[in-house]
This record gives C-alpha cells, structure tokens and sequence, in this order.
C-alpha cells in the first residue's frame, strides 16, 4: 500500500490496496468535473500463470470513456501477453455501454451492459484459466437517466 497503509486518501486521490486480494484502485479528481480511476486485480491461473486485469475509466465529463485489458503474466519468462478474447462480445459500441467491476475479493467477475435491449448484469465465474459467463441477469430500471451522458444522447 502507500507507506505500508491499505488505503490512503487525500482531497485529490484515493488508493485502496489489498495485497492478499491481488487488487489495487486509484481514483484522481482533477477537478469538479472531472473524475478519473484505474483499478487492477489478478487471478491465479492452474498452470502457475496470472491473469491480470487492468480497468480505466473517467466519469463526469463527455466522452464518458471505459475500458479493460486483460494480460496473461509469465513468471518465468517475466512477460505478459494481451488476452483481447476474454471479453468478446462485450466491448462498449455506440449502442451499447459495458461497465467492468474486477473483484475486490472472490474470484467473479460482472460487467454491466446498458444499451438498447436494456440493463443487465453478466457475472463471470473463475474455472481455474479464465472468467467464463455464468449468467445474464436483466435488471428493471430506467437507467437512462442515470448512467447515460446528455451528450451522447
């Protein structure tokens, strides 16, 4: 953590640090309007490898843009390798807008769609190499308002 703490957090930034988890997020505010993250997690894969997600974001200002990559790490090698197939099929389009919640603890993993067929939730479970979709959970709310910029109206 910073300075050995967990978690740190001024006027400006927020750090949460939790090693045993494998996750860390960053939150900056450079000002009223504008809000910036990143947050990280890893999982240990069963062939000794990690899987290693990396998610950013900013809100509160037009584009309104998210995303994740995803890396295998080699520690034998000390190399990481773009895995881009982790999340086919939910990558943000113009219709469509996907939020990412890597775990804080546990190993699942959600992300949330908004778009023209609605809300929903998919929730991704661990089997030892990689998430794998378990289930797509559609949620009743009007979430236009809320979670869409003006802008991009």
């Amino acid at each position: 953590g910073v300075d050995g703490r967990d978690s740190y957090e001024n006027e400006r930034i927020s750090v949460r640090n939790k090693p045993k988890n494998g996750y860390v997020s960053v939150t900056w505010w450079g000002n009223v309007e504008r809000h910036e993250f990143m947050d990280a997690c890893y999982w240990t894969r069963s062939n000794g490898h990690r899987l290693l997600g990396i998610y950013f974001g900013g809100t509160d200002q037009y584009p309104n843009i998210h995303f994740v990559c995803f890396y295998d790490y080699d520690p034998k090698k000390n190399t990481l390798t773009p895995e881009p197939q982790i999340i086919d099929g939910f990558r943000t389009t113009e219709d469509t807008k996907y939020y990412y919640d890597l775990p804080e603890e546990g190993k699942e993993f959600r992300i949330s769609e908004f778009g023209e067929r609605g809300h929903y939730i998919h929730t991704f479970k661990w089997d030892g190499m990689k998430p794998v979709l378990s289930q797509s959970e559609k949620i009743e709310e009007d979430y236009e308002e809320e979670h869409c910029d003006e802008e991009e109206e």
